[in-house]
């Protein structure tokens, strides 16, 4: 094959281009399935959820468009007219009145509705609140929510008997205390029967509906959740750091009464959070539609399950991929499969290392690389967004953050590789210290994160473990042939698989005050580059007299 100059390109040549377009199209790919499906059409199958049917009941239970926090005579008509729609469907829904207070002072009179729909002796809640803040109408926060669960209120009416209760619940008082959630559970005859729950919430107006906190034991939880839902958006990761935030939703109050349950949430334009901007024209009609799909099948699962059984068992480490399925194992799995993971990567240099006599200095300095490049990915990265933002280019979630909050820190670190990788120390050792080199930092990290934080270890113990396993079967990426560049290339290639939603989900998440982790992340995914790039790269011209 030759360029467009005529020259003849060479296997290396070929090689940096494959690399180059296998991670363009495996970071198109994760960007492309980071997202909410399509909204389905509003004369789809009446067994379907359908978000075009949901945005029509929602235009009608905002009405003009004003806020209606809880108490205010705007809150009192929209909540007439969630109880119109459920007579409307047949169902006979009930008031439930009380003066209730939150566990950091905040007292007000509340209406809930409930909804039973009867089935056995143990009830499942899917649960939204219909208050908004003063600042805004809350077409996002929460008024997505009540239009899922009254469009999938429709869909129910269909359904024949089921195992379990269903009980709907649309609360009152969330934004000032999570007062609807706890007068139900302190008053209400279902708080009694119920052991699960489904809750939906917002913290932006567009963006993937994210199964991002669980409550109670997540062995069981996750294993139905794998199984029922299409487009799972979810990690163990994302659960544990919300844990380790002040935030509170209505889940938090369930938990407390002993209920086992899921939290669901879109992110992304969280600039428009508990603001005017959370309103019809700003909400994605995608992020309903998925929000109501996992809403609905998740709650056929739950009718139909053993609810007790998902009490019982231990915590799970999970992580979806790409959106089409979700890998789970025990939490105590991950401190047996990183000490594997380092076993493999270690045995796949053992044979090169021992016919080195210079393997383990020149592994040494590749470390020193590593940890170079996450240093400077991270600072620099930092730095740059930082006066991106002082010379008003990029604004905390702003609309055109995107490119700066995820592409800056990925040209950075493209470019700090690619330099340390031509830096003559690194080029003089040998390819093996390069490989062994390159991920050792990763495997001490894989230790280190199954011990501190297990639920995040996937992310480190999945690609160590490809990378040991590619090792040995290459029989050490020492030849620099095809199977050396394979060993090094697919590893590097499954880190950014399963890394990159996580970017993503930050992003939407943090925006700017995250940028250090961003840059962080970004920074660990180029060192996993150094490998693959030591293969493609040319060597650097060494002159007379250099070493």
């Amino acid at each position: 094959m030759t360029g467009p100059s005529g020259r003849r390109l060479s296997g290396r040549h070929l090689k940096g281009l494959l690399v180059a377009l296998t991670l363009l199209a495996a970071l198109s790919v994760a960007w492309l399935r980071f997202a909410a499906p399509a909204p389905v059409a509003a004369n789809a199958a009446s067994e379907l959820f359908s978000a075009e049917r949901a945005l029509v009941q929602l235009r009608l239970l905002l009405g003009d468009g004003a806020p209606h926090p809880v108490g205010s005579a705007a809150n009192a008509a929209v909540r007439e007219r969630i109880v119109a729609r459920l007579l409307a469907l047949g169902y006979q829904p009930e008031v439930q009145r009380g003066f209730s207070c939150g566990r950091h002072g905040r007292c007000s009179e509340v209406q809930n509705i409930v909804v039973t729909l009867p089935g056995g002796p143990e009830a499942i809640l899917l649960v939204a609140h219909y208050d908004s803040v003063p600042a805004g109408p809350g077409a996002a926060d929460d008024g997505a929510g009540v239009a899922a669960v009254l469009e999938v209120a429709r869909v129910l009416a269909t359904r024949p008997d089921r195992r379990n209760t269903i009980v709907l619940l649309i609360d009152d008082g969330e934004e000032v205390g999570l007062l609807g959630a706890e007068l139900f559970m302190a008053k209400h005859p279902m708080a009694k029967q119920a052991r699960v729950v489904i809750n939906l919430e917002a913290r932006g107006t567009s963006g993937p509906s994210m199964m991002f906190e669980t409550a109670g034991p997540t062995a069981g939880l996750v294993r139905l959740l794998a199984g029922a839902l299409d487009r799972p958006i979810t990690s163990s990761l994302f659960s544990a750091v919300y844990e380790r935030m002040p935030n509170d939703t209505d889940l938090t109050v369930f938990r407390r009464g002993g209920l086992v349950g899921y939290n669901f949430a879109f992110l992304d334009d969280a600039r428009h959070y508990h603001t005017a901007q959370d309103n019809l024209q700003h909400l994605s009609t995608a992020s309903l539609q998925h929000h109501g799909d996992n809403a609905l099948a998740l709650l056929d699962a739950l009718a139909a399950a053993d609810l007790e059984a998902l009490s019982r068992g231990g915590d799970a480490v999970w992580f979806d991929v790409l959106g089409f399925c979700v890998v789970h194992w025990p939490r105590s799995w991950s401190l047996p499969l990183a000490l594997l993971a380092v076993a493999l990567l270690w045995g796949g240099a053992a044979g090169a290392a021992r016919r080195q006599p210079r393997f383990w200095s020149g592994l040494g300095w590749i470390l020193g690389a590593t940890l170079a490049v996450i240093v400077l990915v991270t600072t620099v990265s930092a730095v740059l967004v930082g006066l991106l933002a002082a010379a008003g280019l990029v604004h905390q979630f702003g609309a055109n953050s995107v490119f700066p909050l995820v592409g800056v820190p990925a040209v950075v670190a493209a470019t700090v590789c690619c330099l340390v990788v031509r830096t003559r120390r690194v080029q003089r050792q040998s390819v093996v210290a390069r490989y062994a080199g390159g991920w050792s930092l990763w495997g001490l990290l894989t230790i280190a994160v199954a011990v501190l934080l297990p639920e995040g270890s996937y992310l480190f113990i999945v690609p160590a473990l490809a990378a040991g396993m590619l090792a040995l079967v290459a029989r050490s990426p020492a030849g620099g042939g095809w199977w050396a560049w394979l060993a090094s290339l697919v590893p590097l290639l499954v880190m950014v698989l399963l890394w990159f939603p996580v970017v993503l989900a930050l992003v939407a998440a943090v925006g700017l005050f995250g940028q250090l982790a961003i840059g962080a992340a970004y920074g660990l995914m180029a060192t996993a580059a150094i490998p693959v790039l030591g293969l493609v790269l040319p060597p650097r011209p060494v002159r007379d007299g250099q070493l």
